[in-house]
């Protein structure tokens, strides 16, 4: 498997040699996102369809499996059904394919199939990407890889948060996206991003704990907390738990409200 991909691996970069030509805006990195992305998509379409596309074959057994499953047997079912005098009149020249299936009944009209594409531009570690995103008639598709209103994929979030928890402001923040992703995002963006991160925050603060810790550790941390607009050092002080299993636990943080003075 290792010598498979370092062969591959080869193949791809052969013809891209300089770094521009691998991570910059119409890099190879970039392409392969955007195709591993979409191939993810459309798998997932599969999934939810029940079968790939253009497999005609699979499909029509698909909806005569579900025909079946659905059906509701009539009363009467001992007594043979006499073909009607229309029915008896009808030429097999007049039946359209579209209305027979495999099963020799009307196709359903509602059933579910691929409808195109939609354009959908989202947000990576690389840049820009646009998708092109699967979409079914019944617009029941709900794709996991990218979610519906959705504009990042993941990883660009903690780029965010990591340099928000350098004391970056978000004008900062804007600017060092915009210089090293190309990648302009908004203010509200970014408060967003941070604002779910608190909230998860102040869920684990209320988590239930064990009742007994046999052994506990205090210990602190200098980092740098940003207030008004100036970066200050700060002690980040840390309780570090070990259950009755002998696993360890991060009990709680706490922040010094005074700061950390230099050595002199």
């Amino acid at each position: 498997m290792k010598e498979s991909t370092e062969v591959l691996l080869d193949e791809l970069l052969k013809d891209y040699q300089t770094p521009e030509q691998i991570l910059g805006e119409n890099g190879i990195l970039k392409q392969l996102t955007k195709r591993l992305a979409e191939r993810a998509l459309q798998a997932e379409m599969t999934h939810h369809l029940g079968y790939a596309k253009h497999d005609y074959q699979s499909k029509a057994n698909k909806e005569t499996l579900d025909d079946f499953i659905n059906h509701e047997p009539k009363n009467d079912w001992l007594e043979d059904e006499q073909p009607s005098a229309e029915e008896e009149t009808i030429q097999p020249s007049t039946i359209s394919e579209e209305t027979v299936s495999l099963a020799g009944k009307p196709a359903r009209k509602n059933s579910n199939a691929r409808n195109g594409t939609t354009k959908k531009t989202i947000r990576t570690d690389f840049g820009k990407i646009e998708l092109d995103v699967p979409r079914d008639r019944a617009g029941s598709f709900e794709p996991q890889f990218v979610k519906k209103h959705e504009r990042t994929l993941n990883g660009f979030d903690d780029k965010v948060i990591s340099l928000y928890s350098r004391g970056m402001s978000t004008r900062d923040i804007q600017a060092h996206l915009k210089e090293i992703y190309g990648v302009d995002v908004s203010s509200t963006f970014i408060s967003t991003v941070t604002d779910s991160v608190l909230d998860e925050v102040k869920q684990w603060q209320q988590r239930p704990l064990e009742p007994i810790y046999p052994v506990v550790y205090l210990d602190g941390l200098v980092v740098k907390n940003r207030e008004e607009g100036i970066a200050h050092n700060k002690c980040v002080y840390l309780a570090l738990g070990i259950n009755t299993e002998g696993r360890k636990e991060l009990l709680g943080l706490w922040i010094a409200k005074n700061k950390v003075l230099p050595n002199v």
